[in-house]
């Protein structure tokens, strides 16, 4: 188990990978994790997470993987995971996640796996997402028109 520190109003300094899934924990994410610029791995997944998903995680800088899936998150995916050039794979799949895939995704060039299935999800994905020259997996189930 990984130490966090934590004080009344956000967590301050934890280790480089954190994993907390499967522990049926509720609640809404905590806009503190945002913080953890040195965190290098995050998992949150399978527990009972409502909410959205924290623009603060566009923080995240060091991160390479952020698997947040089989929550009940909702809202759209903030623009600010854009800022997250180091990452290699998002699975955000088996939440009720709506709107678009922002075009910011494009700046994340190191990303080689995208889990995006089971949300409802919609609109258009820019044909600039061939531009993503790691990427190998991207998984998707809604209707996905690409435009240039």
């Amino acid at each position: 188990m990984n130490l966090c520190i934590s004080n009344q109003n956000s967590l301050l300094s934890c280790s480089e990978h954190l994993d907390i899934s499967g522990n049926r924990i509720s609640g809404t994410i905590p806009v503190g994790l945002g913080l953890l610029n040195n965190m290098i791995e995050l998992h949150i997944e399978e527990n009972s997470l409502s909410g959205t998903i924290p623009s603060e995680f566009g923080l995240l800088t060091s991160s390479r993987i952020v698997s947040i899936h089989s929550n009940n998150l909702r809202g759209s995916v903030p623009s600010e995971i854009g800022a997250l050039e180091k990452l290699e794979e998002f699975h955000m799949n088996d939440n009720i996640i709506t709107g678009i895939i922002p075009n910011e995704m494009l700046n994340c060039a190191q990303l080689k796996m995208l889990n995006l299935q089971n949300n409802e999800l919609s609109g258009v994905i820019s044909s600039n997402i061939q531009h993503l020259k790691a990427l190998e997996i991207c998984r998707y189930h809604f209707p996905l028109i690409i435009v240039a």
